[in-house]
């Protein structure tokens, strides 16, 4: 082998390894301390300097992209090399075609993130057009007057490699384009993580029917957090209109979370329709009405929020408790209760619920109690139960 050669196979394998460094850490600064090595280090490690590209100023992103065009001049092309886009803020002000022009130097991104900016249709389709074959997580904020809401909502259908995908809808205009006969559906054959979330007074019925005639053949977890759903649709209930997308993906869920205040009867109307779900979680606010009552049997983990605060949502969570410590539970998979406190300057802990609250204490370890003989374990924000605790390890002798 000459010189040159091994040369070149010595450079491969230190930019693997170098690749493998800024990967672990997620973190493009980590490479400086390499570079700083020798000339030679320095020359293979800069490029990874773009490898998580993240933004938070609009100045930040103009150096970066006159950075590219330099480069770009020199016959360099180090954006080849990103992997991660990230907008970390909300912008004042629509992008400039700067940034639009930035992604033709990024062909090879995986994740897209700008959850708190305005992307418009002309970005998304840019960014599709670049990026479409090779994104595997998008997370986007769509809506605003005059953005043409329906176009972005269909323009996510072009991310065909999408494992995983976050969308927050607000300020909606008119979605009547999802409801033509040819509209397209997506097709996301790859899709294994849903979030969605709304705050919009529109209806988001015309969303979700959208998404209801779409392909999602690996999806397996759906997050749902919906503060507002919108007006319901004539003669319904609010969750009324999560039936369609839920007729189409619920059969495939191992996970599905929910928080959504004016969907009162989710439980009757949705946990039916998954017959694979394995973790429930419902974090936030007051539960569904008939919890336990339409708790799917396969349910292994159920999570509920639980703010020490808040007395009518811990009345709820009480009510839930006392369901299932006291009834006979059939062909039921319950193994955990997950108590997870939305406020993590008031965590609930078993160490510290005594001192905070007495008696929701004794009914809390009551119920806890119960339901461990019946093979179910009442668990606080850091995974503890009753049994771990100093005083209780003869729990299920």
């Amino acid at each position: 082998m000459s010189s040159s050669t091994c040369k070149g196979v010595t450079e491969d394998i230190l930019r693997c390894i170098f690749e493998d460094i800024v990967d672990e850490a997620r973190v493009s600064s980590s490479v400086l301390s390499l570079m700083c090595v020798c000339k030679e280090w320095r020359a293979l490690a800069e490029p990874l300097l773009y490898r998580y590209l993240h933004f938070n100023s609009i100045s930040s992103l103009s150096t970066c992209y006159q950075g590219l065009i330099w480069k770009s001049i020199r016959r360099e092309f180090p954006g080849n090399m990103a992997r991660s886009f990230t907008l970390s803020r909300a912008w004042a002000k629509d992008l400039t075609v700067g940034f639009d022009r930035i992604l033709h130097y990024t062909p090879n991104l995986t994740v897209f993130e700008a959850p708190k900016t305005r992307l418009g249709c002309h970005t998304l389709e840019m960014l599709a057009q670049v990026a479409g074959p090779s994104l595997r997580k998008l997370d986007v904020l769509l809506g605003g007057v005059g953005k043409h809401a329906a176009l972005q909502i269909a323009l996510l259908g072009r991310f065909s490699a999408l494992e995983s995908l976050f969308v927050e809808v607000s300020g909606l205009d008119d979605l009547s384009a999802l409801s033509e006969p040819d509209a397209p559906g997506f097709d996301l054959p790859f899709l294994d993580e849903l979030f969605l979330r709304g705050f919009t007074k529109e209806p988001l019925s015309a969303f979700f029917q959208f998404l209801s005639i779409g392909r999602f053949p690996v999806l397996d977890t759906l997050i749902l957090d919906l503060p507002l759903l919108g007006l319901a649709p004539a003669g319904s209930t609010p969750a009324a209109s999560l039936i369609p997308l839920l007729k189409n993906v619920g059969s495939n869920l191992s996970v599905f979370t929910l928080h959504s205040p004016e969907a009162h009867d989710a439980a009757g109307l949705l946990f039916p329709l998954m017959t694979q779900v394995s973790s429930l979680r419902i974090p936030l606010g007051k539960l569904p009405q008939d919890v336990v009552k339409f708790l799917p049997p396969t349910v292994e983990m159920l999570l509920l929020g639980m703010d020490l605060d808040r007395e009518e949502g811990l009345r709820t969570v009480m009510s839930c408790l006392d369901q299932l410590s006291s009834k006979e539970l059939q062909d039921h998979s319950l193994t955990s209760i997950n108590l997870k406190s939305p406020d993590v300057s008031a965590l609930f802990h078993w160490s510290t619920i005594g001192a905070r609250n007495a008696a929701l204490a004794g009914r809390l370890m009551t119920y806890s109690l119960q339901l461990a003989a019946k093979g179910i374990r009442l668990q606080d924000d850091s995974g503890m139960w009753v049994k771990q605790m100093e005083g209780f390890q003869d729990v299920d002798r």
